[in-house]
């Protein structure tokens, strides 16, 4: 296989999965809805993200507080995120995803992690 068709199969596959579903489509709204959602995916059960601790990691040449804000209040008012007060810090309120979105997620990075094994395979086949 050569590059040019890995990179058109996942070309095929952000198209595909863009407008699969309400959440693949507020998923890839924006490239802040993207690193919002992976962030709080990747959460540990015990350290879940507030809005504050996801400004300290999101560099805000990528997206502005209010940006953040906005995004966090769309996903949980669509159910998306679930928002809780922290076990630790009453004060604070930190984000979660919904069971309901949590397959759809690992079907995402299945599917580009399988593409991009395979880009791999052909950079190693033609030494790049």
């Amino acid at each position: 296989m050569h590059y040019k068709e890995a990179a058109g199969r996942f070309f095929d596959a952000l198209i595909q999965n863009s407008t699969s579903s309400k959440f693949k489509q507020f998923f890839y709204k924006t490239r802040s809805t993207v690193l919002i959602t992976l962030l709080i995916a990747s959460a540990k059960d015990d350290e879940k993200y507030s809005l504050e601790s996801i400004l300290e990691r999101i560099p805000r040449k990528l997206v502005s507080r209010t940006s953040v804000k906005y995004i966090l209040d769309e996903a949980v008012t669509q159910k998306f995120y679930l928002k809780v007060k922290d076990k630790k810090d009453n004060r604070r309120r930190v984000y979660s995803i919904n069971e309901k979105y949590e397959e759809e997620i690992v079907n995402l990075l299945v599917r580009y992690q399988t593409i991009l094994k395979e880009m791999k395979w052909i950079a190693k086949k033609n030494k790049v």
